[in-house]
């Protein structure tokens, strides 16, 4: 992938993560679940394949909008970082509306927001916006 990579809500995609000893690292996806600020930063949920029952969302093959993870997966809304594309390395592909909807609920509900997060949030949350890109 180039530096830069233009990454929207909903999109899965993969770079390095550091190891707790910052000494060692492993490419891991991420949940795309903010179009990228000015400065290329945007904000991402881990993915894991380790089965989680707590905080969670499971995918599957039949959750991709487009292309694939190697196994059944974990969304973990309370992984939360924010992650530069310059640092994408790979692009997995997309999940549908409906799982991304699925996550940021659970995401808002993890993090205390109200029933309202799409007009509290800003476009990110809106699910109606998944999958576009915002160029402000």
């Amino acid at each position: 992938m180039m530096s830069g990579m233009n990454c929207k809500p909903g999109d899965i995609v993969g770079l390095p993560f550091p190891f707790s000893d910052l000494e060692s690292q492993k490419k891991r996806p991420v949940l795309v679940i903010t179009s990228a600020d000015y400065r290329g930063d945007f904000m991402g949920l881990a993915i894991t394949s380790v089965l989680t029952e707590n905080n969670a969302v499971s995918i599957e093959l039949s959750d991709m909008k487009d292309g694939c993870l190697p196994k059944q997966s974990w969304i973990r809304y309370d992984k939360i970082f924010t992650l530069s594309t310059s640092t994408v390395v790979r692009c997995y592909g997309s999940i549908k509306k409906d799982v991304f909807s699925e996550v940021i609920k659970g995401l808002c509900q993890y993090v205390g927001c109200n029933g309202n997060w799409g007009r509290n949030w800003g476009n990110w949350g809106q699910v109606e916006n998944w999958g576009q890109v915002d160029n402000a």
